[in-house]
């Protein structure tokens, strides 16, 4: 159960986090819009880069799907340990917020990464649309618009996200007896 120290502190960390995904929606939002007004609507040429966006796309979105849960899985084995990393910025975290704090990074890591992959397929999608004008390039590039901005944190669910993660780390703990509380 999260203190109201430890509640606070997340509100206060989820609204940088919503900007940053925000922007990177933007970012694909007006390539999109530019590459609309710019294109012309001739006739598409050859589909090899439109294949290789969607492969890209296809990697991106699986890399989207693994990596955050690598990058969790590792913070949650150094915290249960007793050897997370202190980052400056996690130094000025109050004493009270504890692992809630570094779980606050982790999250924010997680999300960075797995839109990034996101967003770089959408560009590269996007550009290859300019290129040869097949509407897939745009589809795609879309829907990968689309699973960005659904994914904007709430204060919600980052306090269930580091909620769950502390009763996994609690039960890492007591499996292995030897770690710290």
């Amino acid at each position: 159960m999260l203190t109201d120290v430890q509640r606070d502190y997340l509100a206060q960390s989820v609204r940088p986090m919503q900007i940053i995904v925000g922007a990177l929606a933007a970012g694909v939002a007006t390539f999109l819009v530019i590459v609309l007004v710019i294109v012309n609507n001739d006739a598409p040429s050859d589909l090899l880069l439109t294949y290789t966006a969607v492969g890209c796309a296809v990697v991106a979105f699986a890399g989207w799907l693994i990596v955050p849960s690598i990058v969790a899985n590792q913070a949650r084995q150094s915290i249960s340990e007793g050897r997370a990393p202190q980052s400056a910025a996690q130094a000025s975290i109050p004493a009270e917020v504890g692992a809630v704090g570094q779980l606050a990074s982790v999250f924010q890591t997680r999300l960075i990464i797995a839109n990034a992959l996101l967003e770089g397929a959408a560009f590269f999608t996007l550009a290859v649309y300019t290129i040869e004008r097949h509407y897939l390039a745009l589809v795609i590039a879309a829907a990968l618009l689309l699973v960005i901005v659904s994914q904007i944190p709430t204060r919600n669910r980052l306090e269930s996200w580091v909620s769950d993660e502390l009763e996994n780390i609690e039960q890492m703990r007591t499996q292995s007896p030897g770690f710290p509380p």
